[in-house]
């Protein structure tokens, strides 16, 4: 704020310093109800954090189901298959501990937009669907061989993807497509991120990416942003948001390269990940979301 200097709207009543200027609270015209439901967020989680799951590890069963469970909620919400083989996009793998063929999944859908001359020039929301199952590929010491649920990590990050897509599927389209993924293999290196922006790219590479990764413990922090530096657009249109929804949000300037966003941005397309902040200020681990254990 500058002082108005020879103005003739403006009389100094004293020859010292202004006062500030402190101006009433009041409560907004309108209260509008949120377009996000919490009971469906939670079910979601909840639903993949179950514990018959075993923490879906990557070839097993339980990330089978999980899988299985998610492709549902894409049919119900009405997105479309983002390719010809339907909502899953599948191929071989090796590895794990010890080491063996397996398939991975990645899951992606689509809301199209209004303007044909943007059809190939989407904007990707990601979130990953694997987890630690019972500790591979990480795990800390005393856990081996206990379930990760991995409620937060990343169950909450897929919850809200699938929120986000039933809130945007009966708003009237926006001009670019929107590609819903639920990617697989995040914590064996991105795996599946990687698989799926080569397979856009030969197509045209994606505007921008949006990663949803271990979003479930916002409670009183921040909301962190990180490569935000991949486009100069990310940190204004972050602290709009910040301002819009009244939640703190801090641009992170140090790197964070082990989520997916890291595939999109070696891909050449501008990507940020939006995790909350933990309240490092306790002096105790931070309370676990539903469903969690170990390392959620």
């Amino acid at each position: 704020m500058w002082e108005p200097l020879a103005s003739p709207l403006v009389r100094k009543l004293t020859d010292g310093e202004m006062p500030p200027l402190v101006l009433p609270s009041r409560p907004p015209l309108a209260e509008l109800p949120s377009i996000f439901d919490p009971a469906d967020l939670e079910m979601s989680v909840i639903a993949l954090s179950e514990l018959r799951l075993e923490g879906r590890g990557l070839g097993t069963p339980g990330l089978d189901d999980a899988t299985a469970w998610v492709e549902a909620q894409f049919a119900e919400i009405g997105l479309q298959p983002a390719g010809d083989g339907g909502f899953r996009q599948s191929w071989s793998w090796t590895g794990g501990e010890p080491a063996r063929p397996m398939i991975l999944t990645n899951l992606v859908g689509r809301l199209p937009g209004s303007d044909p001359s943007l059809a190939g020039q989407p904007v990707v929301v990601l979130a990953h669907l694997d987890h630690l199952g019972r500790g591979w590929p990480d795990v800390r010491a005393g856990n081996e061989g206990m379930v990760h649920p991995g409620a937060d990590d990343n169950a909450s990050g897929v919850a809200v993807l699938l929120e986000l897509a039933r809130a945007m599927k009966v708003e009237p389209p926006r001009p670019r497509p929107v590609l819903f993924a639920v990617v697989t293999a995040e914590e064996a290196g991105r795996l599946g991120s990687r698989r799926l922006l080569e397979g856009l790219k030969s197509a045209g590479a994606p505007l921008a990416c949006v990663n949803l990764d271990t979003v479930g413990r916002l409670a009183d922090g921040k909301l962190l942003v990180f490569n935000a530096d991949s486009a100069r657009e990310w940190r204004f249109l972050f602290m709009g948001v910040g301002h819009t929804i009244g939640t703190t949000i801090e641009i992170v300037t140090e790197p964070l390269d082990s989520s997916d966003q890291v595939s999109c941005i070696e891909a050449g397309v501008p990507g940020c990940s939006s995790p909350p902040g933990p309240t490092r200020t306790t002096t105790g681990p931070p309370t676990p979301p539903i469903g969690s254990t170990a390392r959620a």
